[in-house]
């Protein structure tokens, strides 16, 4: 689990960013797979 601490707190800190940005107090699903896409790791069948 020690290796994966790394990834989620980049995956963490990215959708906070996108969160901020847009000025929401909830984060939401595109959020999440916009900052997945960022670093590389595209979820496919979720828009954008």
């Amino acid at each position: 689990m020690r290796q994966h601490s790394g990834f989620l707190d980049k995956v963490m800190h990215d959708f906070v960013t996108y969160n901020e940005h847009a000025t929401r107090k909830i984060v939401t699903t595109m959020d999440v797979v916009y900052a997945l896409k960022t670093l590389g790791r595209t979820l496919y069948e979720f828009g954008g």
